[in-house]
């Protein structure tokens, strides 16, 4: 270590060897910095595999039809399967597949969304298109769909009998307006 002198500074500095000076490193070469990903590209692709997938999905679905089933003939035999599930404890299973196989129906005979509105939606839809096929079933359909809802939403139980008396009224909905339909396969 050397020290210099000045008559208003004092410091000190080092001497080092050849061996030390070599062991500091200059700085390093530039670092390429990549480009950013196309994000509307990407954005692209993914709506177009999206696009893909759900159109799949619905051609899927419309090849898992019964074809030659008509839609009366199909709620019936959803109202068959119901009944195996009348006796059991719990109501809600039971209302659920009665209510899904009438409003299926509905929209797939009737061309009116049921299974996606509420019960007071669909009955004021049947009620502004009195040549839909369904207009003089509507106070008796009203009162099936809010007896279902009172079930599913409500958590009432139904007695056996009241039960029975879903299932015929389902039936006899099904084989009244069977040829009235606009679109029964």
């Amino acid at each position: 270590m050397k020290t210099i002198l000045y008559p208003f500074l004092s410091f000190a500095y080092l001497i080092t060897s050849a061996q030390e000076a070599e062991d500091i490193r200059g700085p390093k070469g530039l670092v390429e910095i990549p480009e950013p990903p196309n994000y509307l590209l990407w954005t692209g692709i993914a709506i177009l595999v999206a696009l893909i997938a759900v159109l799949l999905w619905k051609w899927i679905a419309k090849k898992s039809e019964k074809p030659g089933i008509s839609a009366a003939n199909r709620a019936i035999s959803q109202i068959n399967e119901a009944e195996s599930l009348i006796s059991e404890p719990d109501t809600e299973p039971f209302v659920i597949k009665v209510t899904e196989a009438i409003r299926v129906y509905i929209e797939k005979s009737f061309n009116v969304a049921a299974p996606r509105q509420t019960t007071e939606e669909f009955l004021r839809e049947i009620h502004a298109r009195p040549e839909g096929g369904i207009y003089e079933f509507q106070e008796e359909l009203g009162d099936f769909l809010r007896s279902c809802d009172a079930v599913k939403f409500g958590k009432a139980d139904l007695e056996l009998e009241a039960r029975k008396n879903l299932l015929a009224n389902a039936r006899t909905f099904v084989e009244s307006t069977r040829n009235r339909s606009k679109r029964d396969d």
